[in-house]
């Protein structure tokens, strides 16, 4: 009987829901002019189509009409690609499909494509059959049926950019500021100089020391005089050794 207390307000509402007789309304008619919501009420309610039923229709069908039209931009920018047995193909690297070259290179500096490799065959619709080298175990251990989407047409001939015999044949300098007997060779080293790298510094907060020195070059005016990096004077180790002991 202690819940009986918990239980008289739901039993008021039930009791002034309901229809009297002798005035052919309820209580609540009477006392508010209206009908006081029941649970039932909110259960019907969620059971019958809303607004909110028609914005998520709304929603799901503008998320159809985008995808269609993004399809639309795309297969317009995209056509399929047939191969043909016998023509040559790139096949795009990815973790499953890599070369040696590539170990511990960062990914902007690896290697994108290998090949060219012969197509054998057609494998159903989506994929080609390649003739991978057989002499590297790497390759081995790749399946040769490739999906379409890894592998792109290799340019026919040995030319990669497809230029005509006139376009890729090298042609002669002809502007007098460069002849083509033009030997840069070092007459002298005038003067000597040790700076910072540019750039990032090292763990440490240095930075990298360049040695330089100032050249003259053989039969060349004293206005084309330049700092040029140790490393970058190939053959001149007398030259920089008579230099040093010169100014020790």
């Amino acid at each position: 009987m202690h819940q009986w207390p918990l239980a008289i307000p739901a039993i008021q509402m039930a009791l002034n829901s309901s229809l009297k007789t002798p005035t052919g309304m309820t209580p609540h008619q009477q006392l508010y002019g209206m009908e006081l919501r029941q649970p039932w009420d909110l259960l019907r309610q969620a059971a019958q189509p809303d607004k909110t039923f028609s914005a998520r229709v709304d929603a799901e069908t503008a998320i159809k009409f985008a995808a269609m039209a993004m399809k639309k931009r795309y297969d317009a920018q995209h056509a399929p690609i047939h191969f043909t047995e016998g023509q040559l193909v790139y096949l795009r690297l990815r973790t499953a499909y890599d070369i040696p070259a590539n170990v511990g290179l960062p990914r902007k500096l690896a290697q994108k494509y290998a090949g060219p490799f012969k197509v054998l065959r057609r494998v159903g619709k989506p994929a080609y059959h390649l003739e991978l080298p057989a002499d590297d175990a790497r390759w081995r251990r790749i399946h040769p049926v490739i999906s379409v989407a890894y592998l792109e047409p290799a340019p026919q001939g040995d030319d990669p950019w497809k230029r005509s015999p006139e376009e890729g044949e090298h042609r002669p300098t002809t502007d007098d500021r460069f002849p083509q007997d033009t030997v840069y060779e070092v007459e002298e080293l005038l003067n000597k100089r040790v700076r910072h790298a540019r750039g990032r510094q090292r763990k440490d907060g240095t930075r990298r020391l360049i040695t330089e020195y100032l050249v003259r070059w053989t039969n060349r005016p004293e206005t084309e005089d330049e700092w040029v990096n140790v490393e970058d004077l190939i053959g001149c180790a007398e030259l920089i050794r008579e230099y040093d002991e010169r100014h020790a």
